[in-house]
């Protein structure tokens, strides 16, 4: 197999992740050393050390990463977020 980009990869494996209720969105987004890694949000309330068992660490050689949803409301900004 040639080698997947990260969106690619994501796509590839978008619907066997969305299929656990548990997760809340699928995106892209770097580690703390700038490499590309998979982003599964969950839903809120759930474990992320329980979520783990559920989601390989690594996809298509891209790691993936456990991150709370972010819920923005119409007229609230995200936390730690300020108009300036």
């Amino acid at each position: 197999m040639a080698d997947l980009t990260a969106a690619e990869a994501l796509r590839r494996h978008e619907a066997e992740l969305r299929r656990l209720p548990e997760v809340a969105g699928l995106g892209l987004g770097e580690d703390a050393t700038g490499k590309e890694v998979l982003v599964i949000f969950v839903r809120q309330g759930v474990d992320p050390d329980a979520m783990r068992a559920r989601v390989p660490a690594q996809l298509d050689g891209y790691q993936t990463e456990l991150r709370p949803e972010i819920r923005v409301f119409p007229g609230q900004q995200p936390e730690g977020e300020t108009d300036e």
